[in-house]
């Protein structure tokens, strides 16, 4: 599929999975007056889906809606990812340049987010399961978080109301 002069849509459904791929078509002359931003808007179902598993080179992934998933597996090299009013078992998100944002979202399991370069804020979230954030170059800002903490082999709920100074987690 042609979205423009400059890019290649290539849209899949296999195994109950939607696999969608672009790729710059070889440049031209028309492309290099043609250098606007691809955007690519799915409509889902509320239902609950089995799972949300994005790969990203480069540019911002945002979920908003109130999905809910059993799962997400997110990979953004550059670019940033910012969920809301999400509900999963688990969440993985990785990011090498940019920003993890998390807001009103409620994950029954754990929650992985690493970054390399950019903040991780997550605000108004419940986390059930284990949380395991790591920020190389960067901030972790947490504010009315809901989280299990292990301390001395025992587990118990922590309440972050607000934070106003980085954690490094």
């Amino acid at each position: 599929y042609q979205v423009n002069d400059k890019y290649l849509l290539d849209v899949k459904v296999e195994n109950n999975t939607i696999e969608i791929t672009n790729s710059e078509k070889p440049l031209s002359y028309l492309s290099i007056f043609n250098l606007g931003d691809l955007k690519v808007k799915m409509y889902l179902t509320k239902d609950t889906l089995n799972s949300l598993v994005i790969n990203s080179s480069t540019g911002d992934i945002a979920i908003h809606e109130g999905f809910t998933f059993n799962d997400v597996n997110i990979v953004c090299s550059t670019g940033d990812i910012g969920i809301s009013t999400l509900n999963t078992n688990s969440m993985n998100l990785t990011v090498s340049t940019g920003k993890i944002g998390l807001d009103k979202c409620n994950i029954d399991e754990d929650l992985i987010c690493k970054i390399s370069t950019g903040d991780i804020v997550i605000n108004d979230t419940n986390i059930t399961g284990k949380y395991d954030g790591h920020a190389s170059t960067g901030d972790t800002y947490l504010s009315n978080v809901l989280m299990y903490k292990e301390l001395f082999g025992k587990e118990f709920l922590e309440y972050i109301m607000s934070q106003d100074n980085p954690l490094e987690i």
